[in-house]
């Protein structure tokens, strides 16, 4: 999971976010059912992966009350 530099990539498993940010996946469900997350943007299921993927960049961006570029173009 850690990228050249030693960091964390933007994308990692639902597993290890609720793990990393000590969420629960009840919230996690909740947020993207009242669409606060967006799929393809915070987050995803890859074809051929069982469980979602969760992008730390973007997700960072929603805490902050900043608008991705690629959230709104989901909101049209």
């Amino acid at each position: 999971m850690l990228n050249q530099m030693g960091c964390i990539g933007s994308w990692i498993p639902q597993e290890m976010y609720l793990r990393l940010y000590g969420e629960e996946k009840g919230t996690l469900d909740e947020r993207i059912r009242r669409k606060h997350w967006i799929k393809g943007t915070h987050y995803n299921v890859p074809r051929g992966s069982k469980g979602r993927w969760i992008n730390i960049e973007e997700v960072n961006k929603w805490a902050a009350g900043q608008t991705s570029t690629s959230a709104c173009l989901h909101a049209n």
